[in-house]
């Protein structure tokens, strides 16, 4: 046995020599950015659009093979004009050397940074990423590679961790005039085992939509995984907050902020589930001195597919003042059940008692 260990120990380290004299063979005598007229002549061939790596191109051997790219830039579709389509900062991702050999895949954190996207739909309604879709649809079908069965195939394990950092996405619909923007937009997670894996995800990012008028913060925690069939996250929470709003000539506010969570939700293709949802819109400012209100209920399920919304138990308090009412209201309502089906504009409260200024 001593001898054996004494073998595979010697076998290891004659690997890993190896793999440190041919990742040190490409480091002093393969330059990457060689390459960057290729792929750009390439991605042209492929796209018809140009693909410009203005920033470096850098590669890993051991212990880790990873490619980290500088700026780049993918142009728009000259139908709608100059620009860019896609442009980002920096990317970089890593694979482990090691786990390879025992046909697994064990990837580092994948990061990308200054990513710009400007999404545009024409007045006749096609957007800027049709041709792309169109030449991916008319390529020829490339044969699959088998990689579930033999000696060729190699399992998933997992990745790090996803970080996106300052990203910025502008969606132009020219046919109804509205612009959003969401920028300054950051995302990370936590390790990602596997498909059924729990992730921690946080994102935040500024939201300006002009019609109509919107212009706020927006940050989203939780944590998520898949489960089957099913994705469900615990503690999930949104908030939006922002400052002066003009949402009608009647009606303005100078700051508010929007509160929403839950102790956790499942969602399927037909059905959404969150036990003790919670809303707290507060604002103040403008045609308001304060707005309070404070919306819960036991549970909140939604029927994608039967367009219904059911609420059972549900409690609201509202306090508002200001010049939009005549005079301050403070109001209290509870019911047995509270149900919404959008599409056919109808809303139910069954078994509901109303305390709004001194009457019930």
């Amino acid at each position: 046995m001593a001898r054996l260990l004494k073998f595979l120990a010697g076998a290891v380290a004659l690997v890993v020599v190896v793999l440190l004299a041919v990742g040190a063979w490409f480091r002093f005598f393969f330059d990457p950015n060689d390459l960057k007229q290729t792929v750009a002549t390439q991605v042209e061939k492929q796209t018809g659009r140009t693909l410009s790596i203005d920033g470096d191109l850098e590669l890993s051997y051991f212990p880790w093979v990873g490619m980290s790219i500088g700026s780049t830039r993918l142009s728009e579709d000259p139908a709608f004009g100059d620009g860019d389509f896609v442009s980002f900062d920096s990317a970089s991702a890593r694979v482990k050397v090691m786990p390879l050999l025992s046909k697994r895949i064990e990837i580092g954190k994948v990061s990308l940074e200054g990513l710009n996207v400007n999404l545009i739909r024409n007045a006749q309604g096609v957007d800027n990423f049709a041709s792309l879709l169109s030449r991916s649809e008319a390529a020829p079908a490339e044969e699959a590679v088998n990689v579930g069965d033999g000696s060729t195939s190699m399992e998933l394990g997992h990745v790090d961790g996803l970080s996106v950092l300052g990203a910025n996405f502008s969606m132009d619909d020219r046919q109804t005039g509205q612009v959003v923007k969401l920028t300054d937009l950051n995302a990370t997670t936590g390790p990602i085992g596997s498909v059924d894996s729990q992730i921690a995800i946080d994102t935040s990012f500024d939201v300006s939509v002009n019609e109509p008028s919107l212009n706020a913060r927006v940050e989203l925690s939780g944590d998520g995984r898949r489960d089957g069939e099913t994705f469900r996250f615990s503690n999930p929470s949104v908030t939006v907050a922002g400052e002066r709003q003009e949402l009608s000539e009647d009606l303005s506010v100078d700051s508010f902020a929007l509160t929403i969570t839950a102790q956790a939700m499942t969602a399927t293709e037909t059905v959404v589930n969150m036990p003790s949802p919670q809303i707290v819109l507060k604002a103040n400012g403008g045609s308001l001195d304060t707005l309070d209100l404070n919306f819960k209920a036991d549970s909140l399920e939604m029927l994608l597919d039967g367009d219904k919304l059911s609420l059972p138990k549900p409690a609201l308090a509202l306090n508002v003042s200001g010049d939009i009412v005549p005079a301050p209201v403070d109001a209290r309502m509870t019911a047995s059940a509270l149900t919404v089906a959008p599409t056919a504009q109808t809303l139910s409260l069954a078994g509901y008692e109303l305390d709004a200024m001194g009457l019930k």
